[in-house]
């Protein structure tokens, strides 16, 4: 007769509430973003990837690198895409750390807007026990 199939489904709420609480907590953020002026602490949890973006149709690909990052006490990874000239920023920070890269916090922070936006990017510490706990759960070292 027909396949028997298991289909996966986890409950996560009901009603209009808890579905917008929860495809808020789910859906967004998956990617970081920063507006003008802010800044955020970032771990970085993931080997770079290279890849090819069109930001208007017709203007061609662009080269961008992207990683995934925790912002210590948050609940969950985002994606940071960056252009090749923060990725080198990024670079020299790995290379200055080294084997302690994995542990280390660095604030990113943004100026301006569109073609004139500068990233900054510091090291500031390293994660602390609590926050190792913490990532672990989420990505382990």
């Amino acid at each position: 007769m027909g396949e028997d199939f298991t289909l996966n489904e986890n409950h996560l709420g009901r009603g209009w509430a808890d579905a917008e609480k929860i495809m808020e907590e789910k859906s967004s953020g998956s990617f970081l973003k920063l507006e003008d002026g802010k800044s955020t602490l970032i771990n970085v949890v993931s080997e770079p990837e290279a890849y090819e973006k069109e930001f208007k149709p017709g203007e061609g690909m662009k080269p961008r690198v992207k990683v995934d990052v925790w912002v210590p006490g948050a609940p969950r990874l985002q994606t940071w895409d960056m252009s090749p000239t923060v990725f080198k920023k990024l670079k020299r920070q790995f290379v200055r750390r080294g084997d302690q890269f994995d542990a280390a916090v660095f604030e990113l922070g943004r100026e301006g807007t569109a073609l004139k936006t500068e990233y900054m990017l510091e090291y500031v510490r390293d994660l602390t026990a609590d926050e190792r706990r913490a990532r672990e759960k989420l990505i382990p070292f």
